[in-house]
């Protein structure tokens, strides 16, 4: 059902259908809000929720197990697990996962093109199908296909090669200073010489580092890398 509430001067229109999250959007006239009310509710119709029986498990419960189960085995632990909890408290984390369609997921990633870059994109898109994989190949649950495995991955996104300016330093410079850590600084004078990752930073030791060159172990890749570092 759709609903459109005033705000100001502005009109909030929403819909709402049961199996799907929920859409809004804002416009300056009634007419025209009540107009997308009445598109959005047709599209939506045109591809109906499944209706399996089974496990009735939602996205937000499917996100904290694989969090558990899985998750925390992978390096980039802390990164995944953010992307999880986002998708959890999302539009599409209480619906659960059988009633979960192409049409849906689809709808809610071209929703989050236009919030986020391509890079974080793919990357979502990648998890979130991983977990539907996991679901019924691992976890056996009642979902009889995986919804994600016909939609194109997204493109990922140029690798740009840019220094900052010195002004921009110097911003950086002048935050990082103010941080309760004082070894904030450090790190991100250390990162800025050495190109080197946050994580990468984190995990070295002092064996890692003889005169100018420091080795980083346990890369992502999972080989051994090293960095020479500068003077300063």
């Amino acid at each position: 059902m759709g609903a459109i509430r005033k705000r100001g001067n502005s009109f909030h229109a929403q819909v709402r259908i049961k199996g799907w999250q929920s859409f809004t959007k804002t416009f300056p006239t009634k007419s025209l809000a009540k107009r997308w009310i009445e598109k959005t509710e047709a599209q939506l119709r045109e591809h109906p929720v499944r209706n399996e029986t089974g496990d009735d498990v939602t996205l937000a419960d499917a996100c904290t197990r694989y969090m558990n189960e899985i998750t925390h085995k992978h390096k980039g632990y802390a990164s995944e697990s953010a992307r999880l909890n986002f998708l959890a408290r999302g539009v599409l984390g209480n619906i659960g996962l059988r009633y979960l369609s192409t049409a849906q997921i689809n709808a809610y990633f071209q929703m989050r093109a236009t919030e986020v870059k391509e890079g974080t994109l793919r990357k979502e898109f990648i998890l979130l199908r991983q977990l539907f994989t996991v679901a019924i190949s691992t976890w056996n649950l009642s979902i009889p296909e995986n919804p994600m495995a016909h939609l194109p991955v997204p493109k990922d996104s140029s690798n740009r090669e840019r220094r900052v300016t010195l002004d921009e330093w110097n911003k950086i410079i002048t935050i990082a200073t103010q941080m309760r850590n004082p070894l904030v600084k450090a790190v991100v004078i250390f990162a800025y010489e050495t190109g080197m990752r946050r994580s990468e930073i984190l995990r070295l030791r002092r064996d890692d580092i003889d005169g100018n060159i420091c080795t980083i172990r346990n890369t992502k890749n999972g080989s051994d890398r090293i960095i020479p570092l500068s003077r300063k």
